[in-house]
């Protein structure tokens, strides 16, 4: 009979726990959000920067810039970050972006092969995933 009941209270103990992490799960999926950004840019080299910059935030998830249509695809939580966090810190090492103009001397140490026509940024629409 002890292990019976032993057994019941584990059963409910690991039910009650499964239910409340099925639940944190769920809210926490909510503040997940993909953004499609406008990043100025020219080669490969350029992409490696720009994706380690995001990766350099916490919460960012993925990122993929592409150099033929000056995107960002970036998923982040936005309970620990946010798009304009993103883009200032693209800014910082040297790539204009839809919200800022890098500092000219973090442009001007780009390599030269990254340094590109600083006027062709477009602003695109964001979406939540």
């Amino acid at each position: 009979m002890k292990k019976i009941m032993s057994s019941l209270c584990f059963i409910a103990a690991f039910i009650v726990l499964s239910i409340q992490t099925t639940v944190a799960q769920t809210v926490d999926a909510t503040t997940i959000v993909t953004d499609t950004l406008s990043v100025n840019g020219d080669c490969g080299m350029c992409k490696k920067k720009i994706e380690t910059a995001c990766f350099g935030l916490k919460g960012v998830q993925k990122a993929n810039w592409d150099d033929e249509t000056l995107t960002l695809v970036v998923t982040y939580d936005s309970k620990k970050t946010s798009s304009d966090a993103i883009l200032k810190r693209i800014a910082l090492v040297g790539y204009d972006n839809e919200k800022y103009r890098a500092a000219d001397k973090a442009y001007f140490k780009l390599e030269e092969c990254c340094q590109y026509d600083r006027s062709r940024v477009t602003t695109v629409a964001s979406k939540k995933e």
